[in-house]
């Protein structure tokens, strides 16, 4: 199971229009469906899904997530957020 959005080193900017409610959309593969995948950013549980898309809503900073299926975890990708 891996990440492959948003790649490593990825940097993206809050709109000011949207604020609060911009997010992103963290693309998943390598999880045999219908399996689980809980998503972490920043050590911190995000959600889970059975699909290929996680949504985050956007913070500052330098982040780094992963993701967590059938037992194995993905290597965490590192993105900032201005």
């Amino acid at each position: 199971v891996r990440i492959v959005y948003p790649l490593e080193g990825a940097r993206f900017h809050i709109d000011p229009f949207l604020g609060e409610r911009e997010q992103l959309s963290i693309r998943i593969e390598g999880a045999a469906s219908p399996s689980p995948v809980r998503v972490f950013v920043d050590g911190r549980p995000v959600g889970t899904t059975r699909g290929s898309v996680a949504l985050w809503r956007l913070a500052p900073g330098a982040h780094r997530a992963w993701v967590e299926a059938e037992g194995r975890a993905s290597e965490p990708v590192s993105f900032e957020v201005d």
